[in-house]
């Protein structure tokens, strides 16, 4: 522990010396203070975009002092236009601005004094007028015929023309962005452009629903959009600061509506109702669906309302790229019924509230059955298992947010920062389950057919169960309870007045839970194979914990350099953390109370964690830049937890870590390229309920025990990732990520032949490691772009090691994935796409007992979209799904799933009546594989069936009033 706070008090010194040394260096010389303005449009508010020159002059007599520059970039999304100049006296001066096409101005600027820590400042905008026009001179008409360019750069900002790509009637936002070249969108409302993560989802420039971003993105209109921009941007939390131009910026996509739909109201109303295209066992035969959203917005304030029910569970659009593959098939089937409202008010660059109230019901179905095998050395053994699940569950969630910002300098301050952001969330639930599971000697699955399942939960043990099962377990379970949380962030930042050297910043965060858990559950257990002793429990646990979490971590950058393009802090922070929690798991057997498996513990938790960071920023012509950070951080652990299992006890522990990381990145967004690279090491402990050595035999297939003498576990991650753009139309990226990690806490177990029973017990193993690389290319074929390929490719190795029976088992699993799509767009009429995905998997162990794993998942199909006669709209897709080596035949399979969509335009376009059909041949299913050194597992998943639905989508749009 000494060596490393050794280490981070020599480089706090080492910084601190050197600042003295280049404050010595710098005294004496004379103080200049550099002063801009940003040039606008009287009336448009816009940066000027014209030839321009400026002087600085003394206001006095109004000499020529020295020249101003005049610097223009296209920065987050927005043009921007500066003039500034260098001031080295005190005193009143004038900037003079000439502007081709505006009346020239003299701004008055008066510096009364230079401090020495200031180094800009910056002045209030200067606004001109624009002068008469020339008398116009008509030209003969010229045709210019041009192909509409799907994307580009301008200054740093990538740009998408929403009217270059061709969509279904009635698409949404989320349509519209899966077609984007080098945009992926995933299920989870994730976005990443040419690999890199969207951090922020923006409306028309300013922040607006991203904690709801998945309703953005369901309900807004896509021909409502016009442009969909993708640049980085500093975080709001650092607008403004010392620290803006230090802190690595954000990714993010800003939503440009077309003119017409920047104020006004907006809604969209969606419903239709159909039914399963073949019979099925379930209750959802009747399909349904209803969507009403509703939006008012200005600059200044949006006010959303929506409210949704279906029991589709799903958002894929007929003709769309959508990803029904067994990685990402939904699973299960849901009724779902939510409705909520957001609003803004304000701005980000002074005062803004905004604040969302969600609330939904859902009752869910879920269903799965699994074929598993478990690497043995004296025979590997087969599994079993099936798993019903009925749900119901009630939530509201709630988040606001206050942000104040002052910019205005005064004697105390230069800049304020100030962002409250509350949240609430509440579930209740209620839930029935079902499972049944079996472990046998032999791979005899085949003789059984589809009776297995009844096979295993049958009341008594037939023959088959009697010659090969070594347990069986059957349990029926009814639970229901509910979940409480509430939470607070609070950031704060302040800026000395000034001063640029010098910032103060902390950020605190609160969080209260409340959680409940009531059960009951019928056990059964027995052993057909040996006739050991069955075990029939009635079980009930009544559940309940609480915990409490604050963490605050306060600041101070300070700059080590003056040089607006070369860049040094030095940030010496510490993070304070404390935590409480408190669990209640008594567990009652047969109405009596289990004394040896109800654990009640009391943990409280306190962490100091000193660090610091080095941050070097360069800055070059055309936004380039290049980035070098450092970071040290030493967290403190101390705690002290009360156990109460069979007997009471009280443990405490004191530990230390030591976690560096470093970062280089260079960046030169005008051109789209990218360069990073990272490495860190964290570290993390294994929970402190170890330190009581004890056994829970809840499940008694599986004896747990704790480990009082594991080893804290160390992850070291390294990677790298370039993205280019090439030429107008290529978008390229990849990626390299390199895991290894020290001392993993494996779950070894002791295997009992007869009975099945595992005793289980957490050792540190060492040799788990994992590399992948990865790329993808977007690019245009022809010159007019009706031609697109896009292909995305990776291959990831994963070394397992786990421990068996005391033994090591190692195993290393090779994953391929590519998928390739070309797409042909001859018109703006019509469109058609061919796609390919492939995922292999390749296992292989030195082990003598093992047997090596070839398996593959893939999937190939075609698109279109076409514009027919009469105001007709026909969209489909076709794609064929198939496995191969799974260990159960059944679930080597072809599913050719096939999705249609016609749609009838009406009042110019304000009504569209849509026919939808999803897996009209009823193929569809989702299955799942699972490996490790310990075993593999197979798992099938109910999902939704196939049905037809007939919906009618209505639009309704007002504009504001001219005033």
């Amino acid at each position: 522990m000494r060596k490393p706070i050794i280490l981070l008090l020599i480089l706090l010194l080492y910084f601190l010396v050197n600042n003295f040394c280049m404050a010595q260096e710098s005294k004496g010389k004379g103080r200049e203070l550099t002063v801009y303005m940003r040039v606008k449009d009287h009336l448009t508010h816009e940066d000027i975009d014209s030839t321009m020159t400026a002087q600085l002059l003394l206001a006095k007599d109004s000499s020529f002092v020295d020249s101003a520059d005049v610097a223009r970039n296209s920065y987050q999304g927005q043009r921007f236009c500066y003039v500034q100049a260098t001031v080295k006296a005190t005193g009143k001066y004038l900037i003079y601005i000439n502007a081709n096409g505006y009346a020239s101005k003299y701004i008055p600027v008066d510096i009364p004094k230079l401090y020495k820590s200031e180094q800009y400042r910056e002045l209030k905008a200067a606004y001109l007028h624009k002068l008469p026009k020339s008398k116009e001179v008509n030209l003969d008409e010229v045709v210019v015929k041009a192909t509409k360019l799907k994307f580009y750069m301008d200054g740093d900002t990538l740009v998408y023309n929403a009217d270059a790509f061709n969509l279904s009637e009635g698409s949404m936002l989320n349509s519209l962005i899966k077609k984007l070249p080098g945009v992926e969108l995933k299920k989870s409302g994730e976005i990443t452009v040419n690999g890199q993560r969207v951090e922020s989802l923006l409306l028309n420039g300013k922040d607006f629903m991203d904690s709801d971003r998945e309703l953005l993105l369901e309900n807004m209109p896509a021909y409502m959009v016009k442009k969909i921009k993708s640049y980085e941007r500093t975080p709001i939390s650092v607008l403004g600061t010392n620290r803006e131009k230090e802190v690595p910026k954000e990714l993010v996509m800003d939503i440009d509506l077309k003119r017409d739909y920047h104020t006004g109201w907006m809604a969209n109303a969606d419903g239709g109702v159909g039914s399963t295209l073949y019979d099925n066992k379930d209750n959802h035969s009747t399909k349904f669906m209803g969507r009403l959203f509703g939006l008012r917005f200005s600059d200044k304030s949006r006010l959303m309302l929506y409210g949704n029910a279906n029991n589709l569970n799903d958002d894929h659009t007929p003709g769309d790229n959508g990803d029904w593959s067994a990685l990402t098939q939904t699973e299960g089937q849901k009724d779902i019924y939510n409705a909520g409202v957001s609003y803004t008010y304000g701005s980000i660059d002074h005062l803004r509230y905004y604040g969302s109230v969600h609330t939904s019901y859902q009752e869910k179905d879920e269903a799965n059955n699994s074929l598993s095998e478990q690497f043995l050395q004296q025979g590997n053994t087969f599994g079993r298992s099936f798993y019903s699940k009925k749900s119901y569950d009630y939530s509201v969630y709630s988040n606001h947010e206050f942000l104040y910002r002052s910019t205005h300098a005064t004697q105390s301050y230069k800049n304020i920062y100030l962002n409250f952001k509350p949240q609430f969330y509440y579930l209740k639930y209620s839930n029935n389950t079902q499972s049944a599971s079996a472990s046998f000697t032999e791979n005899t699955f085949s003789q059984w057919g589809k009776a297995w399942m009844d096979s295993i939960s049958a009341p008594n043990a037939g023959g088959l169960l009697r010659q090969y099962a070594i347990n069986r377990s059957v349990s029926n379970r009814h639970a229901n309870g509910h979940w409480l949380d509430t939470s607070g962030d609070l950031y704060f930042d302040f800026t000395p007045a000034h001063n640029d050297m010098m910032d103060f910043y902390v950020y605190g965060h609160y969080q209260i839970k409340d959680n409940a858990d009531y059960s009951n559950e019928n056990y059964l257990l027995d052993y057909p194979l040996s006739q050991l002793p069955s075990t029939v429990q009635k079980r009930y646990t009544p559940h309940s914990g609480q915990s409490q979490e604050l963490n605050i971590s306060p600041q101070l950058p300070l700059r080590l350099t003056k040089n607006v393009r070369l860049l040094q802090y030095i940030i010496p922070y510490i993070k304070i953390g404390y935590s409480h929690q408190k669990s209640n798991n008594p567990l009652f057997v047969n109405d009596e109370r289990d004394s040896l498996n109800s654990v009640f513990y009391n943990a409280r938790a306190t962490i100091l964690s000193p660090g610091i960071s080095y941050n070097l920023t360069r800055i070059g012509e055309d936004n380039k830049m290049t980035r070098l950070a450092i970071s040290l951080l030493v967290p403190n652990y101390y705690e002290r937890m009360n156990h109460i299992q069979r007997k009471d006890t009280t443990v405490v522990r004191n530990s230390h870590m030591f976690q560096p990381s470093i970062t280089f990145l260079h960046d030169y967004a005008k051109r789209g390229r990218r360069i990073e690279a990272q490495y860190s090491m964290t570290n993390s402990l294994p929970s402190i309920s170890n330190l009581v050595p004890t056994v829970n035999s809840f499940d008694p297939l599986n004896l747990r025990y704790t480990n009082p003498n594991l080893k804290d576990e160390h992850t070291h991650y390294l990677s790298a990732s370039y993205k280019d753009k090439y030429g107008r139309s290529t978008l390229f990226n990849s990626s390299l990520n390199f895991k290894v990690e020290e001392n993993s806490i494996a779950q070894s177990f002791i295997y009992d032949y007869l009975s099945g029973k595992r005793e289980i017990k957490p050792e540190n193993v060492n040799g788990n490691w994992n590399a992948q690389v990865s790329s993808g290319i977007d690019f245009a074929i022809d010159k007019k772009e009706k031609w697109r390929l896009k292909e995305n490719v990776s291959y990831q190795f994963v070394n397992s090691v786990d421990l068996i029976n005391k033994e090591k088992s190692v195993v290393g699993s090779n994953y391929f994935n590519n998928l390739l799509q070309l797409t042909f767009r001859p018109s703006d009429k019509m469109e058609f796409s061919a796609i390919t995905n492939a995922h292999f998997t390749r296992s292989t162990s030195e082990r003598s007992d093992f047997t090596t794993i070839k398996a593959c998942d893939f999937d190939y199909g075609c698109m279109a979209q076409v514009e027919l006669p009469w105001k007709l709209k026909f969209s489909t897709d076709l794609t064929m799904y198939s496995r191969r080596g799974y260990n159960d035949a059944s679930m080597n399979t072809n599913e050719l799933v096939w999705n249609a969509r016609l749609t009838k335009s009406i009042m110019h376009g304000n009504l569209q009546i849509n026919l939808d059909a999803l897996d009209i041949l009823g193929n569809l299913s989702n299955v799942r594989r699972t490996i490790n050194a310990q075993g593999r597992t197979e798992t099938f998943y109910n999902v939704i069936p196939s049905y037809a639905l007939v919906h009618v989508a209505w639009r309704f749009n007002k504009k504001a009033k001219n005033k």
